[in-house]
């Protein structure tokens, strides 16, 4: 039991240091303007932790679900190596949290562009509705004056 729990707790460890550079990347994402790559880098982050939520089950089921023995024995372990992917993984937590808390201000500053971009386009739809600019489509018909 020792090897998997070790072997699992190392896999996790893995995963968050993965999970940290993709929050390093929304950063990136953020400072740059790019909606898209925004887009492209949550989705893989969505994958990550998926695989860490995966994980954590499997890691859960060698103690039937019991998560207070699970970490009684990972904090006793006479294994100094499951205790330090423990504390690592601690550490690595606080770090994307961290990142997250600065990056949520951000994120909310670009939804709240994004909006007013799309309030913006709206009213220059409207306006040119006004004006005839947009309309439905005529069939190729020609615009016939009946006054002369």
């Amino acid at each position: 039991m020792e090897k998997d729990v070790l072997k699992l707790l190392e896999d996790k460890l893995n995963y968050m240091k993965k999970l940290y550079d993709s929050t390093e990347e929304i950063s990136g994402a953020l400072q740059k303007d790019d909606a898209e790559g925004l887009l492209n880098v949550i989705s893989d982050r969505q994958q990550l932790i998926s695989e860490i939520s995966f994980t954590d089950s499997r890691l859960s089921a060698l103690f039937k679900g019991d998560i207070a023995a699970m970490k009684e024995y990972i904090l006793n372990s006479s294994n100094s190596k499951i205790r330090q992917s423990y504390n690592a993984i601690g550490e690595w937590l606080r770090k994307i949290k961290k990142l997250d808390d600065e990056n949520r201000s951000s994120i909310e500053k670009m939804f709240l562009k994004l909006k007013d971009d799309l309030e913006n386009l709206n009213s220059m739809k409207s306006a040119l509705k006004g004006y005839g600019v947009i309309e439905k489509a005529s069939h190729n018909g020609a615009f016939i004056d009946t006054k002369k």
